[in-house]
């Protein structure tokens, strides 16, 4: 293989790699081609002269930061209204979900259970008065089909709505509701900036 003309500048990798750029971006930021600009990061040739200048200012600046991770940038501060916002709406889903829950759900299970366990006690009270004052056949008819229709709706709320399974799965999703909002809060604390009058209490006791 043979020998590059030049080494490859180690420079231009580093300051992309603490920037994040591209090539393309580089080279239009050091007012070079993308084409040259690979040349000299893969050691074939020397960037032009102004480029070269550009990029000792901008590796200059990647020695002078600070070891570790960066500083949250400025603008982050900002954008932690969404986190709030989200902190709200779980907080808000959750007490909602939760009222669901305790109170919506097992009113309305209660009646579509107790029909289901009378599904056949009900017509049989209601035959012997058919006994003494039978009811014309469309009245009778409209009464099986109205029941019918009740014991339908009941089994449609319980596997839908308010019965076991669905109960189950509310469960879960409020469980996960106060999971991301105790993980939000948290971190919000965390992000939160001290309180200067309590940090000088501190240091004067």
């Amino acid at each position: 293989m043979p020998e590059l003309p030049y080494a490859p500048d180690e420079r231009l990798t580093a300051t992309r790699a603490h920037f994040g750029l591209s090539q393309r971006e580089a080279a239009h930021l050091l007012g070079t081609t993308q084409g040259r600009l690979n040349d000299a990061e893969a050691g074939r040739r020397r960037l032009p002269y102004a480029a070269s200048l550009r990029l000792r200012a901008l590796y200059a600046l990647t020695l002078a930061a600070p070891a570790g991770p960066p500083e949250p940038a400025p603008e982050e501060a900002h954008d932690l209204g969404r986190a709030h916002g989200r902190l709200a709406a779980c907080r808000y889903a959750a007490a909602r979900l939760a009222y669901r829950l305790t109170t919506l759900l097992p009113a309305r299970a209660a009646p579509a259970r107790q029909r289901l366990a009378a599904a056949a006690t009900v017509p049989a009270a209601l035959a012997p008065a058919d006994v003494t004052d039978p009811l014309p056949l469309a009245r009778l008819g409209a009464q099986r089909a109205q029941w019918a229709v009740l014991l339908s709706q009941a089994r449609q709320e319980l596997l839908g709505t308010s019965g076991r399974a669905p109960t189950l799965l509310a469960q879960a999703r409020l469980a996960g509701l106060r999971a991301e909002a105790a993980v939000l809060a948290a971190a919000l604390e965390a992000q939160e900036p001290a309180d200067p009058e309590s940090s000088l209490g501190d240091t004067m006791i």
